[in-house]
């Protein structure tokens, strides 16, 4: 795949992403990342995370009056822990290991989640809900998987403000450690820039005559993406060791 068109096939991932986040609240990570690996390796996690920012930050001014923040005020503490923890592992393991564990546990707390009747999340749950956030996010570029669990149940005009809040810290957070334990993870400013014309197309769609809000079926669809970004995670990571097995 030439450089040229892996640029254009990002930033169409984007504006798909930056949609459907317009849409359910979530999912900008858990379709932006593990397509972009598929693309273009070098756009996870720092060009994603770094995109998300662009993605988010309309949606949490748009919606600002909505925000949840006692919700945040939990949520943050574990966001800040799990993305130290993220960007000290990154350091020890090998990236396609990490993305095997990460995506195995978004399939399995997915499929959990389908069969779970929780509607009222108390604050342990929304305590490990920012660690996974601040980990996961750090790891894969896929913050909004565990939000995406943790408000199931919540309206879409609470749900978008609040995550878009969360994202913008977590996203900063994430960028902060990589820069300092990881700085090879942050990637290049080239693919970040070339994404940004499909974040606006995407906000434009979420916002206009395209948007179609999910209303009822926002449960079953944020839970399929984060499943599906679970599997795809675990794809990408054994394609990647086949990769490298066969270069040896």
């Amino acid at each position: 795949m030439t450089g040229e068109f892996a640029l254009i096939l990002a930033a169409v991932v984007v504006g798909v992403a930056t949609y459907i986040q317009g849409i359910t609240g979530v999912g900008f990570g858990m379709v932006a990342m593990p397509l972009l690996v598929l693309i273009d390796p070098g756009a996870v996690p720092g060009p994603v995370i770094i995109a998300g920012i662009f993605a988010s930050v309309p949606f949490l001014i748009a919606g600002w009056r909505q925000v949840a923040w006692r919700e945040l005020a939990i949520l943050l503490p574990g966001v800040v822990i799990g993305s130290l923890v993220a960007a000290i592992v990154i350091s020890l393991v090998a990236s396609n290991t990490l993305r095997a564990f990460v995506g195995l546990l978004l399939v399995v707390v997915g499929g959990a989640a389908v069969f779970s009747k929780s509607r009222a999340p108390g604050p342990v749950a929304f305590t490990s809900a920012g660690f996974a956030t601040g980990f996961i996010g750090t790891v894969a570029g896929v913050h909004s998987a565990p939000l995406a669990i943790l408000y199931r149940y919540d309206t879409l005009a609470k749900v978008r403000p609040t995550a878009a809040a969360l994202f913008v810290a977590a996203y900063i957070l994430s960028l902060a450690g990589l820069a300092a334990i990881a700085p090879s993870q942050l990637g290049s400013p080239t693919i970040v820039l070339a994404m940004i014309p499909g974040v606006l197309v995407g906000l434009f769609a979420a916002s206009g005559r395209f948007a179609r809000p999910a209303g009822g079926i926002m449960r079953p669809i944020i839970l399929m993406l984060c499943i599906l970004a679970g599997l795809r995670l675990i794809a990408s990571a054994m394609g990647g060791g086949i990769l490298a097995a066969m270069a040896i």
